[in-house]
């Protein structure tokens, strides 16, 4: 082999090595905010499914199929070998308890009052945002979605807090009326939000994906 014949193979696998090196990197990447994303969207459905059932009640949204659907998924989502919930478990109890049916909740809800709603926590969705060009359009078309509507829902929670700590505050028969109405509005529209937002993590792990 001549000395031409050397600097072309050196000038080749230097001009190929350069874009695969880039591939095996993004590659890592990838597989790295995947094991960050994927057991976050699963507490991100726990989160939502709690809302929503919380909500349920006062948006005369709890019915039949409403609770089978909980009962259904929640045990395959807490059992999932990437599920890590963030201490959430505890609180699903009541809904993984066979004995409870409808009319049971529906009698146990009787004597609950409209409680602070905490917001909506999502730790690593907002720093991966930087990276989403590492995933297939379809997840980067969700996550941006996702990012959306975990702005409007928190927006959301944040005025029911307001207007539920004001149905306390306010005396005047009028404006606590105008209080509870506002009030009511932002359950239903949280309730939907909580809706869209597990629709959406649930199409993300429909993805292809080697972890699963």
């Amino acid at each position: 082999m001549d000395d031409i014949q050397k600097i072309a193979i050196g000038w080749f696998f230097g001009i190929v090595s350069t874009p695969l090196i880039a591939i095996i990197n993004n590659h890592f990447k990838r597989e790295s905010l995947q094991k960050v994303l994927i057991p976050e969207f699963f507490d991100i459905q726990i989160q939502t499914m709690l809302i929503s059932f919380h909500l349920s009640f006062k948006t005369q949204n709890f019915t039949q199929p409403f609770l089978d659907n909980i009962k259904r998924r929640l045990p395959a989502i807490l059992n999932h070998p990437l599920a890590k919930l963030s201490g959430l478990e505890h609180k699903t109890r009541i809904l993984l308890d066979e004995s409870m049916q409808l009319n049971d909740f529906l009698e146990l809800n009787n004597n609950n009052k409209t409680s602070v709603i905490a917001p909506l926590e999502v730790a690593y969705l907002s720093s991966a945002i930087n990276d989403i060009h590492l995933l297939t359009t379809n997840q980067q078309v969700i996550i941006l979605a996702l990012k959306k509507h975990f702005s409007h829902i928190n927006s959301l929670i944040s005025q029911h807090n307001m207007w539920l700590k004001m149905t306390f505050e306010i005396s005047d028969a009028n404006n606590h009326e105008a209080c509870k109405e506002n009030l009511q509005s932002c359950m239903q529209f949280i309730f939907q939000q909580s809706k869209i937002i597990d629709e959406l993590t649930q199409n993300y792990l429909k993805e292809p994906n080697k972890f699963e």
